[in-house]
């Protein structure tokens, strides 16, 4: 290379090992960590129980835990179908209206004053132990998220906005073909 030249872009250096080693790694040695901790306080299982006493109880109740996790798994699930699709409804109802933003928004910002779980017992209250009480606290958890991530992304930029306006795009045009795709 000549003296006063640029070299260029500096090539792509290689990772010294692929991406998952050191998380992997990271969590090897928690888990270690942690056994070796119960092992040497000696730990009764039901304050802490081992990785191996675990791994041990899952490969015995292997079928009785996965069921358990099945349902847990669809109760998350349908909560978080729930509350997205509630949250999602109230962020265009606010962006449609302004009156509607401007009288839910507080309420909104501080409903999230108040912890989740501190609720949980009135909701095991409502709904009953079984798989509603879950559902519910799973759809509150994420109804806020959704519903001001979407109303914030409802909001185009200004000048795309103002174009859209000038091509003579309805409001329906507008919300289907500029604020929806924003608010994904």
């Amino acid at each position: 290379m000549m003296p006063g030249s640029h070299p260029g872009p500096e090539p792509a250096r290689r990772a010294s090992a692929p991406a998952l080693v050191r998380p992997l790694a990271l969590l090897a040695a928690a888990i270690a960590l942690w056994e070796l901790v119960v092992r040497l306080r000696g730990l009764p299982p039901y304050l802490l129980p081992a990785p191996s006493r675990i791994a041990a109880e899952v490969g015995i109740r292997g079928g009785l835990v996965l069921g358990h996790a099945a349902v847990t798994a669809g109760e998350v699930l349908l909560g978080f179908l729930v509350g997205s699709a509630a949250g999602f409804a109230l962020a265009l109802v606010m962006d449609a209206w302004p009156a509607a933003r401007q009288a839910l928004l507080p309420w909104l910002v501080a409903s999230q004053a108040v912890p989740v779980f501190a609720v949980a017992p009135l909701l095991v209250l409502w709904f009953g132990y079984g798989w509603g009480s879950k559902v519910v606290m799973a759809s509150v958890i994420t109804f806020f998220p959704v519903a001001v991530n979407v109303l914030d992304g409802l909001r185009p930029d200004p000048d795309m906005m103002r174009l859209f306006t000038a091509l003579g795009a309805s409001k329906r045009q507008a919300l289907l073909w500029l604020k929806l795709p924003g608010a994904v």
